[in-house]
């Protein structure tokens, strides 16, 4: 008889906290929470884990002790037993009810919190991008009014220098250093010019040397075969001596005779031709000659000049510079 009263208990409990729960139309974020991050949540998890735990054993034994619930409730004691369950499950809901009701207030807390954590972070992001804009004005109003000041104290510094001789001293010296500067490198252009032009002369009369040596194996070379062709015409000569070969030879001695001359004149014409040829380079050569030298001592006294001009204009420049030093001295 006892036994089907636990059974009855946890029926009833089950089925009014699902009642209960079922009624419930706002929304519950912590019940699908299993991981909570506050003591209270997780107490408040764990009670509904435990009021929400399947009985499927329960409602079968319920429905297999159909007959000994009946018996059961007409038994006093067990109605005593069931009027307190009952207040005691309804205890369990007004506990609930509040238990709810403040895990509302701390997950609108919790959202209120999270909006006032992002506006602070938005703020705090605005307040830094204001802050440093702010410092950059300042500072570009500072280096405004620095440039500001150094133009000032560049044009005073240009009137002090106006007005003082001193200045115009050392601008006299600067204008000389500069002209010094501007004539020693118009004189290194002078020179690399002329050393330029003395070595194209130099590559040109050693191009015309070899020429000339060139035409000397030719004069040479013609003069062997003129002595070669006279060699000839002698022998010629003995041979149309002789009375036995005098008529048979005559004929071809008038060709070797003619051709000879033919030869010959062309050998004098091209020997004239080359003699003229080495004339011509033998001039150049003097010509050549005669304008590297020239060439050289305009080289020559450039330099001279120059070492003398540079020489007086810093004397000069030293001069300003020691009147300068005595007058600051004094």
């Amino acid at each position: 008889m006892f036994t089907s009263t636990p059974k009855l208990k946890s029926y009833s409990s089950q089925q009014l906290l699902q009642n209960t729960l079922q009624q419930k139309t706002f929304q519950q974020p912590i019940f699908g929470d299993l991981n909570p991050s506050t003591p209270q949540k997780f107490s408040i998890v764990k009670n509904l884990k435990v009021l929400n735990a399947p009985s499927q054993q329960t409602e079968s034994s319920f429905r297999q002790s159909n007959g000994k619930r009946i018996n059961t409730q007409e038994s006093p004691s067990v109605n005593k037993e069931n009027i307190s369950y009952r207040v005691e499950t309804s205890q369990i809901e007004i506990q609930l009810r509040h238990v709810l009701q403040e895990n509302k207030k701390l997950n609108d807390l919790i959202q209120k919190l999270t909006r006032e954590k992002q506006q602070l972070t938005i703020g705090d992001k605005n307040t830094d991008f204001i802050l440093i804009k702010q410092r950059v004005e300042r500072l570009e109003s500072v280096i405004d009014q620095q440039s500001d000041e150094i133009e000032e104290w560049k044009k005073k510094y240009k009137e002090v220098c106006e007005q003082d001789q001193r200045s115009i001293s050392i601008e006299q010296m600067e204008q000389q250093m500069i002209s010094v500067i501007e004539e020693n490198e118009k004189i290194n252009e002078q020179k690399t010019k002329m050393q330029q032009q003395i070595r194209i002369m130099e590559k040109d009369m050693q191009q015309l040397k070899f020429q000339v040596a060139d035409q000397n194996n030719q004069i040479i070379a013609y003069e062997e075969e003129r002595i070669k062709i006279l060699d000839q015409l002698n022998n010629n000569v003995l041979l149309m001596k002789q009375p036995q070969q005098q008529m048979n030879n005559k004929e071809y001695f008038l060709e070797q005779i003619s051709l000879l001359e033919q030869n010959i004149s062309d050998l004098q014409s091209v020997y004239n031709v080359q003699v003229l040829e080495n004339q011509k380079l033998n001039q150049m050569i003097i010509v050549l000659n005669e304008e590297l030298q020239f060439v050289n001592k305009q080289l020559e006294e450039m330099k001279k000049d120059h070492k003398i001009e540079s020489n007086q204009k810093f004397q000069a420049v030293k001069s300003i510079l020691v009147k300068l030093r005595q007058e600051m001295n004094s």
